[in-house]
């Protein structure tokens, strides 16, 4: 309520095209928000930090009129605390659980993310990805992911893994909601001044949200690579998978 007062009225998120009357949003631990919500990666080590400013993502999706419920969980330290850790387990958050089957992974390391969508806590999640940590909890999630380009949106106020690699993106249920939230938050930011500068060159006039067409993939082709992407499936998967596939076609 108190973001709700501090935007002076209650205003639809006329940035994010579908007319909510708030967007719900939880990030993970890694995103610095200047509240009472600490910024720990999940450690215990970063507990009481204190950040300077919202991370430019954050920024820019309360100046749509975004309001924040939370931080989500993660895999601790982005997955780099060792490369044998559990997928979706930090020291803070303890271990996330995929709401669909509770003893299967939930992948990362923005799990908590994925999870806290699908199991309709909130609309919108915002990840990082160095290596797959946003599309693949979306993946195993069933919800739908976002890495853009780096540069694409601000890594300002983000605890790093890598500058050449790392990428702010949303999670949410639709395709038309992540393209929604990508127009809010793409665009240049000072404090991640290089990357953005170059990248936002690029962005569309209008934004992203023009190219949404509900048949869209009439007439495309998909195609599976067999050999080796699927080799290491377990076998169990692969009949599943199979039916889906036929599906989809």
């Amino acid at each position: 309520m108190r973001q709700i007062r501090l935007t002076g009225k209650e205003r639809p998120l006329r940035h994010l095209g579908r007319c909510m009357a708030f967007l719900s949003l939880s990030r993970i631990y890694t995103f610095a928000t200047k509240d009472k919500l600490n910024t720990t990666a999940g450690s215990f080590a970063l507990l009481g930090s204190v950040v300077p400013r919202d991370a430019g993502v954050v920024a820019k999706l309360r100046n749509a009129g975004a309001i924040i419920l939370g931080k989500a969980s993660l895999t601790g330290w982005s997955n780099f605390r060792s490369l044998g850790a559990t997928q979706g387990w930090s020291a803070r958050g303890g271990q996330g659980k995929n709401p669909y089957v509770l003893s299967a992974t939930p992948c990362g390391s923005s799990s908590g993310s994925a999870i806290s969508v699908v199991a309709n806590m909130v609309t919108v999640s915002l990840g990082t990805q160095t290596n797959g940590s946003i599309l693949c909890p979306a993946s195993f999630n069933a919800v739908v992911g976002i890495k853009p380009t780096v540069g694409l949106t601000s890594r300002a106020g983000v605890i790093p893994v890598s500058p050449r690699q790392d990428s702010v993106g949303p999670i949410c249920r639709t395709v038309s909601d992540v393209v929604f939230v990508l127009d809010a938050i793409a665009g240049f930011d000072y404090n991640d001044l290089e990357a953005t500068r170059e990248a936002s060159k690029y962005i569309p006039p209008g934004g992203y949200a023009q190219f949404l067409k509900v048949d869209g993939l009439k007439g495309k082709r998909s195609g599976i690579i067999r050999e080796p992407f699927f080799s290491f499936v377990d076998e169990a998967v692969l009949p599943v998978f199979e039916q889906h596939f036929q599906t989809l076609r």
